[in-house]
Order: C-alpha cells, then sequence, then structure tokens
C-alpha cells in the first residue's frame, strides 16, 4: 500500500513488544509475549484493520472504474453497490456469472497476496438471485388509500411516511383527476403512453447494446466525454461512430434522397469516410493538422479510424481533431443548405390581436424547472381594446415534464376566467402541442393526458371557447 518502512517498523515494533499476564484466582501469571499478532479489545487493532480493509476497497474501486464489477441498484437513478464492510464480514456485490466470478475471485488473490491474509472459504458464501426492492408501503391494499377523495389530491404525510423521498416525488408527479375516470394502461417507452413498432423496436435496440456493450467500446467513449470540448461537439463526434448522420448514402438507403451521389465531388461514397475524411478538401485538412494518413484505407469505418488517432496522439491532439471533424461537418451541411433552400424575407411576430367582443382574450404560459419539479403558471386576461381584466401566477410542485406544465397552466387560466365570470373565451398559449391535443378527438395517453382531459370537460362550461396557438 506504499507506507515506508520506518513506518511498518514502528507498527511491528508495537504489536511485538507488548506482554500480557492472565489473572488466576487472584494471582498474576507469568508475563508472555503474544506469538500471533494483536488479541481482540487491543486498542491498535481497529486501525489496523482500517489500513487493510482500505486496500481491499482500492482493489474494488479500481475494478469499477474498469468496468469490471457492477454491483447492484435497488431502483432506477440510484447508486450502484458494490461492497458492504462490518467488523469483521464484508459482503461484495457483482454479477450472477462466471465472468463476475472470476473478477472477484481475482480481486481476492491480490488482496491475499498483498495484505499476508488468507481467506477462509469454509466460512464464506455465494449467494446468487436479484435483489428485490422492499419499500416501507406495507399494508397499502389499494392506490385509492393515498388519495384525498374531497379534494382530489395526494396524501403527502402520508405518503412521505410510507414510501422514500424519490418515490414520494415520483407519485406525486401523476396529476389526478377531479372528474371520475376509468383506469388504462399506458406504455412507458413513447411520449404518446401508446406502443408502437417504432417504440418497440428502440427498446429492443437498446438492450442489445446494454447487453453487448464491452470494455473497448466503453473506454473509448469515455475518451469522447472526456475531451475538453464544447457538448455539441462531442455529441457530434458520438454521433459520427453511430453514422446518425444525414449523409447522402445514409438518405439514399433510407429512401429520402433520390441518389447517393456526392454534392461535392460527384462520387458515389462508400461510407461515412468519404464524406468527412475524403471527399473535396477534407483530405487536405486533416493533413495540414498532422493526421497519418498510411493507416486508412477506403473500408475503415469512422470509429476505427478515430479510434486509431486517439491512440497514436496525444490528448490535446485528439481534441484538435474532433474539432476538425465537427468543423468539416458543418461547413458541408452548410454549403449544401445554401444551395437548397430559397431566400425568403424575414417578418416579425405579428402582436397580439384582440378578441372580438363579447368574448376575453386569455394569454398564458408556463417556467418548469426539472431539477426540482416545479413549475410557475402565469396568465392574463383582456377585452378587446387591450384593457387588462385580471392576471395571476400560481407555483406548483410535482410537476412531471414541460408538456404537463404547459397544460396545468392552461387549465388554471382556465379556472380563473370561469371564477371571472367569463362565459366567451378565446385561449392562445405558445404550446402547439398542449393546442393540438386539446383540439384532438382521440383520448390522449400521454403524461399530460389528465391534465387535458379536465380542460376539455371544463371547456365545455363556457357558452363559447376557442384555444388558439400563437408563437412565442
Amino acid at each position: 500500500m506504499g507506507f515506508v518502512m520506518e513506518w511498518i517498523s514502528l507498527v511491528v515494533h508495537c504489536i511485538s513488544s507488548v506482554s500480557y499476564t492472565i489473572s488466576v484466582n487472584g494471582s498474576s501469571s507469568e508475563r508472555f509475549f503474544p506469538q500471533r499478532g494483536l488479541r481482540q479489545g487491543d486498542p491498535l487493532s481497529p486501525y489496523l484493520f482500517l489500513i487493510c480493509t482500505e486496500g481491499f476497497f482500492a482493489l474494488l474501486d479500481s475494478a469499477v472504474q474498469m468496468g469490471n464489477l457492477r454491483g447492484v441498484k435497488v431502483c432506477r437513478g440510484s447508486l450502484a453497490v458494490t461492497h458492504l464492510f462490518f467488523a469483521n464480514d464484508s459482503i461484495v456485490f457483482g454479477e450472477a456469472n462466471e465472468k463476475g466470478g472470476r473478477v472477484l475471485l481475482d480481486i481476492l488473490r491480490h488482496y491475499e497476496s498483498a495484505s499476508g491474509q488468507k481467506i477462509n472459504l469454509d466460512k464464506s458464501q455465494w449467494v446468487g438471485g436479484q435483489i428485490q426492492a422492499t419499500s416501507a408501503n406495507s399494508g397499502m391494499d389499494k392506490v385509492s388509500e393515498l388519495i384525498d377523495q374531497s379534494t382530489k389530491t395526494w396524501k403527502l404525510d402520508l405518503i412521505s411516511s410510507r414510501f422514500t423521498p424519490l418515490e414520494v416525488k415520483t407519485i406525486c408527479c401523476i396529476p389526478l383527476l377531479v372528474y371520475t375516470s376509468g383506469d388504462k394502461l399506458v406504455w412507458f417507452a413513447d411520449n404518446s403512453d401508446m406502443y408502437t413498432v417504432r417504440s418497440g423496436y428502440r427498446c429492443l435496440i437498446n438492450l442489445h447494446i446494454n447487453d453487448s456493450m464491452d470494455t473497448d467500446y466503453t473506454d473509448f467513449y469515455k475518451k469522447i466525454w472526456g475531451l475538453n470540448l464544447s457538448p455539441k461537439i462531442r455529441i457530434a463526434i458520438w454521433r459520427f461512430t453511430k453514422e446518425f448522420i444525414p449523409t447522402t448514402v445514409n438518405l439514399f438507403n433510407r429512401r429520402i434522397n433520390q441518389s447517393p451521389i456526392c454534392f461535392s465531388c460527384g462520387e458515389v461514397p462508400k461510407n461515412f469516410m468519404h464524406t468527412l475524411l475524403i471527399c473535396g478538401l477534407a483530405k487536405n485538412v486533416w493533413q495540414s493538422i498532422g493526421v497519418d494518413w498510411s493507416n486508412v484505407n477506403v473500408n475503415m469505418d469512422f470509429y476505427t479510424w478515430l479510434k486509431l488517432v486517439f491512440q497514436n496522439s496525444r490528448h490535446d491532439f485528439s481534441e484538435i481533431a474532433a474539432t476538425a471533424a465537427w468543423a468539416l461537418c458543418i461547413i458541408k451541411e452548410m454549403r449544401e443548405l445554401n444551395d437548397k433552400i430559397p431566400a425568403r424575407e424575414i417578418t416579425m411576430n405579428p402582436i397580439w390581436k384582440p378578441p372580438q367582443e363579447p368574448s376575453v382574450k386569455v394569454n398564458f404560459d408556463t417556467a418548469f424547472k426539472i431539477t426540482s419539479r416545479y413549475s410557475f403558471s402565469g396568465f392574463i386576461i383582456r377585452k378587446n381594446r387591450g384593457l387588462v381584466m385580471g392576471s395571476e401566477t400560481i407555483f406548483n410542485k410535482f410537476v412531471s415534464n414541460s408538456f404537463t406544465a404547459e397544460a396545468i397552466a392552461c387549465l388554471q387560466a382556465l379556472d380563473f376566467a370561469r371564477e371571472m365570470n367569463f362565459t366567451h373565451v378565446q385561449m392562445e398559449g405558445n404550446s402547439r402541442t398542449t393546442i393540438v391535443k386539446i383540439k384532438q378527438v382521440l383520448p390522449d395517453f400521454s403524461d399530460m393526458g389528465t391534465n387535458i382531459e379536465e380542460i376539455k370537460i371544463k371547456a365545455s362550461s363556457f357558452q363559447r371557447i376557442s384555444f388558439h396557438h400563437v408563437d412565442q
């Protein structure tokens, strides 16, 4: 562990110089020296134990950093637990397969050789299985027990006493409908909460990627995220390695373009390397900054090429290469866009338009903070001459996302107009998603669907009402 010999000699002297006597029937025995280390209860013992345990912890932490030891999580978003240390016992968590077992055995053997201690396998136990998280909600039979039926709100005190803080925030972010509505099944992997083949395919792809991701890929992408560059450049490089970029070949394969021919040189590229490294002035740019082209061939993909650059170059040069790749792609896209997009006149956004009498116009908007799940709703009511009839801001807790925050603002603005006894109302907001969902006839199964349904119900109480989208 790197201790100097003087310190080690001092600790050994403390252990070997101590002597003991045993009191038998009131008489002390002869003095003797221990031959097998410290006895239990010696004040020096726990400190030496902590030092040895620190070495074991360093081996486990090194395995975690290298991706060999993953640990377990009790829920999504929680920290991974790799070990628990007690006075004379240790629990290590890992993958319950052959690879996980080998990793743990290698760590134990390394610890034995470094510390001189021997693991007692007869007193050790291997346990395989899955971790099941158990919440402190025993005795709960129905979700309705957590809802105040008189106010149609969550019983925050009861929920806080039976669930973890993360679970409390997640539960309270679920909107409750004031009017009676039946339960419904929703699909978690799509914003519409309805199953589609596309969303199911994404789930399968993500599972395949997580299962097949090896250490080589992990180390490579750690280097990308570790570059001292703007996030948009790092994300662009990640997209390049996956070829998530609208090249002529990709657009042709997806049947968006009629031809795969490159706009710059008129050739048919074989892969993404042509677009970013070979076409036009790109190759001259790379050669001018000192990139070695001896290992490049037409069949090499961008991931393999960039991996060679990272391996054979300094860290600061890797940042230069990544920036050059991003800049070349931006320049190429701008050239193609200039040829495709016609010039247009710049028009200013229209000013506020007054409503027709006897209607009033209600403008609503919201501000949402994702870290705390808070939102602020703001709305104002004006007549046709711009006279302000009323305005208000409301602070909201436990809001799941920005779309739900917009729907809540619209709902609260609707309640405000109804409290002021207006019967002819024009609702106007800058959330196109909210306005579209309010106007559609089909039921909405998204997170904001409960609020949308309540808006439709309350809107029916007005003699005349309309919903409009306006740019911000």
